[in-house]
């Protein structure tokens, strides 16, 4: 197994995990091989213009907050993020809890 030195890493603006680790036998290759699929998968996973943007989430509206330099798949990935978030009744969910909550301080029972 080769380790790439810290500097290699910095210098490789497109920094990888199969940089860090070569596989130098068999099993090692093998391992590789069957991480292929799910590191592929998560990389996808955690490419912030897959996931659009962050949300702010209130009471009366919701928000979705992406980078100013976002590339047009980024923007797509918001408008899916607030399509999934209003279907799910995010802001009526937190609305209904926040309305328990106090109705719990002031000493009522919730509905």
């Amino acid at each position: 197994m080769t380790i790439c030195s810290p500097t290699d890493v910095a210098s490789n603006s497109t920094f990888s995990i199969t940089m860090l680790l070569t596989p130098t036998n068999f099993f090692a290759k093998l391992g590789a091989g069957m991480l292929k699929k799910p590191l592929k998968e998560l990389k996808c996973e955690m490419d912030y213009t897959n996931q659009g943007g962050s949300p702010f989430l209130g009471v009366e509206k919701l928000i979705i907050k992406s980078h100013g330099s976002s590339t047009a798949k980024t923007i797509v990935s918001c408008v899916f993020q607030a399509c999934e978030l209003i279907k799910a009744r995010t802001i009526d969910k937190i609305r209904e809890g926040l309305t328990a909550l106090e109705k719990e301080q002031s000493g009522e029972t919730a509905v």
